[in-house]
């Protein structure tokens, strides 16, 4: 069993793989198929992994979540380890992580799963009749013209993860 700390970035990510033994060793990853395949292939099914809550940790979780035990994804504003480092280097955030994770002592946070955030969008709505008779929308109901249709909606929120290169080359995902 290993603790694994994370420090993620848009293009990258540095793992601290924190063995059982003490042993600890570092390595940098790219944020593309080919490394990320190539980090879960070093997993271990009773492995743990923490990482910062980020714009793309949920993303990150949900592709190495099928590798490991468990994922925490580390609420950073609660986590004083990392916010007051004066040393704030990539290799020290992901040490600090996997250091926690193996005495369990991190702030954990819940990030909801796309498929968790559409069930919630999913929701029943009133019809043209109940809505004539006083029944109130759920909160949260958007209201859109009746010439919306099926077609529309789905190309209103169709989306799709796409690696795009930078201005200096390195590659990063885009919704």
């Amino acid at each position: 069993m290993a603790f694994i700390g994370v420090d993620l970035h848009q293009n990258s990510f540095t793992v601290c793989r924190l063995e059982a033994g003490g042993a600890e060793s570092f390595e940098t990853y790219q944020l593309a198929r080919a490394d990320l395949d190539r980090f879960c292939a070093t997993l271990d099914a009773d492995d743990e992994i923490a990482v910062e809550a980020t714009g793309n940790s949920a993303w990150f979780r949900d592709e190495v979540a099928p590798c490991v035990g468990r994922v925490v994804v580390v609420n950073p504003r609660q986590f004083q380890v990392i916010r007051k480092s004066v040393s704030k280097t990539d290799r020290n955030d992901a040490r600090a992580l996997a250091l926690f994770l193996s005495k369990d002592m991190l702030p954990e946070t819940r990030l909801k799963s796309k498929a968790e955030t559409y069930r919630f969008l999913r929701q029943d709505r009133p019809t043209r009749e109940d809505l004539a008779a006083g029944a109130p929308c759920p909160p949260g109901t958007v209201h859109l013209p009746d010439w919306a249709d099926a077609e529309w909606l789905r190309q209103l929120t169709a989306e799709q993860l796409v690696t795009v290169k930078g201005k200096r080359g390195f590659a990063r995902l885009e919704w």
